[in-house]
């Protein structure tokens, strides 16, 4: 359990870095040639939008995994542990929840849009497969959520990871 949550984000993150890098380096590639040699990259803004959708999906995992997410810790300090302990568990279950809805709705309007044979404007790619990329991505964030809802850590409060080292 821990192994897949360990391998699958660090793949998932990995990916999300070479697509920044990728972003960074076709939008100088496009600015230089646009101003230099009068000559832009073709599709350099559709390439660019496929990769943040990449950049921000394939983060997600890491992202829970890591307990990365926005906390508003110093209201939440300030109630007992016994509370902290059911927000964390309501919170869980929302995020939960909202990326189920994501990679549901996504595979499905993938499977509509792949079925419309609609492409991307300039570069003629399908955009079915991008639905599909990004719903992935939601589906291994649930995994990772259903699995540490499963052993319980967390369920501690964020303070208790930290204190305790677990990541």
């Amino acid at each position: 359990m821990e192994r897949f949550i360990d391998v699958s984000t660090k793949v998932l993150a990995g990916v999300g870095c070479v697509a920044l890098f990728a972003m960074v380096a076709i939008g100088a590639v496009d600015v230089v040639g646009r101003y230099i040699f009068d000559n832009a990259v073709t599709g350099a803004v559709e390439i660019s939008k496929l990769l943040m959708a990449t950049i921000i999906a394939f983060t997600w995992a890491y992202t829970q995994a890591t307990r990365g997410h926005a906390r508003v810790e110093f209201i939440v300090q300030r109630f007992s542990l016994r509370v902290q302990r059911v927000l964390t568990l309501l919170g869980d279950v929302l995020v939960l929840a909202f990326f189920a809805l994501i990679g549901w709705q996504l595979a499905k309007t993938g499977i509509e849009v792949w079925h419309e044979h609609r492409r991307i404007l300039l570069l003629e790619i399908p955009i079915a497969y991008m639905y599909w990329v990004v719903s992935f991505a939601a589906w291994v964030t649930c995994v990772i959520v259903v699995l540490q809802l499963v052993r319980g850590s967390r369920w501690k409060t964020p303070a208790a990871h930290l204190e305790e080292g677990d990541t």
